[in-house]
């Protein structure tokens, strides 16, 4: 069965924007959302599955491992809701998770905003961490973890630097063969002042604690 998990906080731009891009079958989209959504007219996804936002969430982190022990699957593909696949692209990344069973598969440029990982991966190294407050650094925490003693000080702000240095991680789309764009609608420069301030806040407050562990 194949199905998709993303996410949607704040308008419907993003997620249209990437339903209509899906050019491949998906069995099922299951969509965390803030706002009320009725998306229809694409015939490869089968189903659509809304689950209302639960405010207890408090990171992406959460959001992650929820719909990673929601269900029993072969693995998890989760995508940001503002990136637009280019032809052929998610059924080549579905092809390659499905060929990959023990592999934490990140793409190419946007590590995490596009990713699958598979019950092996999260067996051997566990769920995020939930300690990261809203979003950012989770995902790189987890292939830190991973890498481990292959991580260097100088390269902790880079997602790819030497991730295919673990045989857990699988770096996909490495030779640019297919496109995907991540379009950033009504994310942060389209935030009030206030909200990039708390945006700020979160970041920094989890790359302390990133550098601290």
């Amino acid at each position: 069965m194949r199905v998709i998990f993303t996410i949607v906080y704040s308008n419907d731009i993003n997620i249209k924007n990437l339903y209509n891009s899906i050019d491949c079958d998906v069995d099922i989209l299951v969509i965390i959302t803030k706002i009320k959504l009725n998306l229809s007219g694409n015939k490869f996804v089968k189903n659509i599955i809304y689950k209302d936002y639960n405010y207890k969430f408090q990171s992406v982190a959460q959001i992650w491992n929820h719909f990673i022990e929601s269900v029993d699957l072969p693995n998890y593909i989760i995508i940001n809701d503002d990136v637009v696949f280019g032809r052929g692209f998610l059924q080549s990344f579905i092809n390659s998770t499905d060929s990959n069973p023990n592999k934490l598969q990140i793409t190419k440029n946007l590590p995490f905003a596009c990713f699958s990982i598979t019950p092996y991966i999260i067996e051997k190294y566990g769920l995020f961490d939930e300690n990261y407050k809203q979003s950012y650094w989770e995902d790189a925490d987890y292939v830190t973890n991973i890498l481990r003693d292959k991580v260097t000080q100088s390269s902790l702000n880079s997602m790819e630097y030497n991730a295919e240095d673990s045989e857990d991680i699988l770096l996909f789309n490495k030779n640019d063969e297919y496109e995907i764009h991540h379009v950033h609608c009504g994310t942060y420069k389209q935030s009030s002042e206030e909200h990039r301030k708390h945006i700020d806040d979160c970041i920094n407050r989890n790359t302390l604690y990133y550098n601290l562990k």
